[in-house]
């Protein structure tokens, strides 16, 4: 039988419903989608594992310690530049509108102005 949230172990019955604990929002003060910098590198916390967090940039690609494998980054490490009370956004520049009879390539009116 298929549980919405998967009970910690197989072989035990489900009578104290133990759940894994999933999508941690915070831990130790640190929020998912937080805007840190490691080494110079602006990313946001993406994930968590245990004193760890996953920080992605703003392409999407992981931050990651130099010569490691693992993506995780200890959170003494990070410096937080500011809270987003769990929104992601970023201000950025927009591609410029291609000149092709009025219409850009997100298929938005241009007009001179």
């Amino acid at each position: 039988m298929h549980e919405a949230i998967a009970r910690k172990g197989r072989k035990e019955s489900n009578i104290n419903q133990k759940r894994n604990k999933k999508n941690t929002k915070e831990i130790k003060g640190w929020y998912l989608n937080d805007k840190v910098v490691f080494q110079g590198k602006i990313g946001w916390i993406s994930g968590f594992s245990s004193s760890s967090a996953y920080v992605t940039d703003i392409k999407g690609d992981y931050i990651q310690i130099p010569n490691k494998a693992y993506k995780q980054i200890t959170l003494s490490k990070l410096k937080l530049i500011c809270h987003n009370n769990n929104w992601q956004y970023s201000v950025g520049v927009h591609p410029p509108f291609i000149e092709d009879g009025g219409t850009s390539a997100h298929g938005r009116l241009n007009y001179d102005l």
